[in-house]
């Protein structure tokens, strides 16, 4: 039995919805002959379907909103690996090296690089596990910003393509993603990318405020600019969020 109505109406591109609470992408493929739900590992919900309306889209996941709403308070009660097992910066992965200085107080830390190590100084007695995970997530985000900017800046120039708003957050899957008011997100964890697959996806979210969706005229726009861009997507697949 179809979960859906068909509408008349036909959507251009993907779009990102909210409604009772969720937010969603509603993902337009023509091809597609049911309506889907899915979950991914950043806990981003997406509706999948054809020719379907905003209203038709917003009311299917409204009548699943008890299935969405326990699915993700399900997968956010799952333990996560621990970050701090592996440091990775600008591409490379450094051993993690710890000094205890008791001299240091309530949630002070110090980040550094030194002969292929990643230096954590903290005062063990002084810190929480939960507190130390914070300021590696605040050096992420503090490097994310000082990278980032300049390179969407860059390239809005050369593609003459600028978005509403930058913004930066915390994912577990997707380095970037666009809006549709023209608002780029970007993952605060790309500081862990090598320069080259940052300015990939700077590109790669640029085109979306183009192109919504990942059609042919997308990836001829990217390629316009990256040529090398599916070697660089590959490559992301080495690096852990």
């Amino acid at each position: 039995m179809k979960l859906w109505r068909r509408s008349s109406t036909t959507a251009a591109s993907d779009r990102e919805l909210t409604t009772g609470g969720i937010t969603f992408t509603h993902e337009i493929r023509p091809e597609l002959k049911r309506v889907y739900i899915r979950i991914g590992a950043d806990n981003r919900v997406v509706l999948r379907s054809a020719h379907l309306s905003e209203k038709d889209a917003i009311s299917i996941i409204l009548s699943k909103s008890a299935w969405i709403k326990a699915k993700l308070e399900e997968k956010s009660r799952k333990i996560p690996l621990d970050p701090l097992q592996n440091m990775h910066y600008l591409g490379v992965e450094y051993e993690n090296q710890w000094i205890f200085n008791e001299k240091m107080g309530i949630g002070a830390v110090k980040i550094g690089f030194h002969a292929g190590k990643c230096i954590f100084e903290y005062n063990p007695k002084m810190m929480r596990d939960e507190i130390l995970l914070e300021k590696l997530d605040a050096f992420y985000r503090k490097e994310a910003k000082r990278l980032v900017p300049p390179l969407v800046e860059k390239w809005s120039g050369i593609m003459g393509l600028k978005p509403s708003t930058v913004t930066f957050r915390k994912a577990k899957s997707r380095w970037g993603s666009c809006s549709s008011k023209g608002g780029l997100s970007f993952n605060i964890y790309l500081a862990k990318l090598p320069v080259e697959c940052i300015e990939y996806v700077v590109v790669h979210e640029l085109a979306h405020l183009a192109h919504h969706n990942h059609g042919k005229l997308f990836w001829e726009l990217v390629g316009r600019y990256i040529p090398n861009y599916a070697a660089l997507r590959r490559s992301l697949r080495h690096y852990p969020v």
